[in-house]
């Protein structure tokens, strides 16, 4: 090399080292969504807060070794992907367009997006791999949170932009998020005068297959919840039951088909797996974290039919009333290549609804019951389900029982308050 060369390498060099690389592509949230970007001139530090982890993320092809202090250390942008758990992800690198860059997924059957259409259920190449997961526990992976039972809807899609980070596209990732954002709090304004509902989440975990214990915890006091209730929620996996029907619904939870509850007499029983991949498996524990514009219309059209009567729900079914799932094609799928398009699903326009024709509107009558939170519109607090009642581990000695999707408070009781949608 001669002396001209290396002066030239020389000057480069310092002016990577000393220029702010991120200086027109900074995107930063409040550490209530979980995570926080740390900027400096040639890398960026990125907290995810709810596991405790701390990522160093370096540009310009400078060196990432002899790095402490950090649970993983990256040249950006990253661009050989795997997913292990974490499937939540895998709309978020829909969305930044960025899917040809993820060659595995774990577990592979339960991936719903035809995006994904020639994954594996293991990497090939592990060259500069890097594995996003639930829980870093190795050098090369990163851990994702999108789904942690503390986020609102909008806090579980600001993970975009926490991907974001790792391929350098946070500005983009920042634009679609207020995009998102945008939509969601148009449908949460609309709503906020129409009267308040309480709808419960329910899901069962299967106990005892062999139908030996009949012994009943509390059943008096879970139909004391579901007094009150207007419309259930049902999100048990598909695998604790095979044909999984009302009926069979109802007697797992000892209820019976002609009990006084509002939300069985009008069958508002709904379910989450509107949307299946041919395996059976709901697109809607993958992709409701990332589309909480999609999550607050399909409940707002739940509750109210008549709000934006020509849309089609995405991921509920009327359980109840015997609707069948739709499985995922490109009909029911938005398009896999342009994430404005995807955004613009359900587009949402500043117009107040009144369910009653401009009459005063007034919620249920308050209730003793201390599970039902009262006070808030349905475009309230998050904008979806306002009285919102928790119901959790209800049938301890029946085949089946109740229980909280989340963490569980530590005082042992058998009900918990859940967090709004």
């Amino acid at each position: 090399m001669n002396k001209l060369s290396a002066l030239l390498l020389s000057c480069f060099i310092s002016i990577v080292l000393g220029q702010d690389y991120y200086k027109q592509k900074k995107a930063f949230l409040d550490s209530s969504n979980g995570f926080l970007v740390e900027y400096f001139d040639n890398y960026k530090i990125v907290n995810n807060l709810l596991n405790n982890e701390r990522y160093k993320l370096v540009c310009c092809g400078l060196s990432v070794d002899n790095q402490t202090g950090f649970n993983g250390v990256f040249n950006t942008p990253v661009n050989n992907i795997a997913v292990d758990k974490a499937l939540e992800a895998l709309p978020f690198f829909e969305l930044l367009n960025v899917t040809n860059q993820v060659q595995s997924s774990s577990p592979i059957d339960n991936v719903t997006s035809p995006c994904y259409a020639n994954l594996t259920d293991s990497p090939k190449n592990t060259t500069n791999l890097i594995t996003f997961t639930t829980q870093s526990t190795l050098p090369q992976h990163v851990g994702v949170s999108a789904d942690h039972y503390s986020l609102s809807p909008l806090q579980r899609a600001s993970w975009l932009i926490y991907i974001a980070y790792f391929f350098d596209m946070e500005y983009e990732a920042n634009q679609l998020f207020h995009s998102l954002e945008k939509n969601y709090q148009c449908h949460q304004s609309n709503l906020k005068n129409s009267g308040a509902k309480n709808i419960a989440w329910t899901s069962m975990k299967l106990i005892s297959v062999n139908n030996q214990t009949t012994a009943i915890s509390n059943l008096t006091e879970f139909q004391n919840v579901l007094s009150s209730v207007d419309f259930v929620i049902d999100e048990t996996p598909q695998d604790v039951f095979k044909d999984f029907s009302f009926a069979g619904w109802l007697a797992a939870a000892n209820l019976s088909p002609s009990a006084t509850f509002s939300f069985i007499n009008n069958k508002n029983v709904y379910r989450t797996d509107g949307l299946v991949n041919v395996k059976g498996y709901s697109d809607y524990p993958i992709r409701s974290p990332a589309r909480a514009d999609l999550a607050i219309s399909d409940i707002i059209h739940m509750v109210y039919n008549t709000y934006e009567p020509s849309y089609n729900m995405t991921w509920l079914r009327a359980f109840a009333q015997s609707a069948r799932a739709v499985y995922v094609s490109n009909a029911t799928y938005p398009s896999c290549t342009n994430p404005y398009e995807r955004l613009l699903i359900n587009p949402c326009s500043i117009a107040p609804f009144d369910p009653q024709n401009n009459n005063t509107i007034t919620g249920p009558s308050d209730s003793k019951n201390s599970y039902v939170q009262h006070g808030l519109s349905t475009g309230g607090k998050v904008g979806i389900a306002i009285g919102v009642v928790a119901i959790v581990a209800i049938i301890i000695g029946a085949r089946f029982y109740f229980y909280r999707k989340n963490n569980p408070s530590s005082d042992g009781r058998m009900f918990f308050r859940m967090r709004d949608m």
